[in-house]
């Protein structure tokens, strides 16, 4: 999670990413990701809050609105690590008719993005994860 340059590992909308390490409160990413309705776009990310070891939060900026995302960690025994997230997505205008879809969305795609992060961790060597 500490190096947004795998982020198209656990998003494959995900094309590239350009920052600049190391991740701290401050940091902004741009990335670009491609979207079946709406082509291709960049996405600034910039870091509000990281702690390696407990939160790591995020506000993503695109096309005039914002989602904070908050990635959580807790430690469960010495080998295993409890990941939970929150997201909120700040709806303007016309956003707000479709904010139940978005929503529904958001906690799909979380689900999703929560197993690829599981397999990419999985694949790493042992003497890493």
């Amino acid at each position: 999670m500490a190096d947004l340059r795998t982020m198209p590992l656990r998003d494959p909308s995900a094309i590239s990413v350009d920052w600049q390490p190391p991740l701290k409160a401050g940091s902004v990413a741009i990335i670009t990701a491609r979207n079946i309705m709406l082509g291709t776009r960049e996405i600034r990310y910039e870091v509000k809050e990281f702690d390696p070891y407990y939160r790591f939060m995020v506000q993503a900026t695109a096309m005039g609105f914002h989602v904070d995302e908050t990635y959580e960690f807790q430690p469960v025994d010495e080998s295993k690590t409890k990941m939970s997230a929150s997201v909120l997505i700040g709806t303007r205008g016309l956003m707000r008719l479709v904010s139940p879809f978005l929503s529904l969305s958001a906690k799909r795609d979380a689900s999703i993005e929560f197993e690829r992060i599981k397999r990419a961790i999985e694949a790493l060597p042992s003497d890493i994860q």
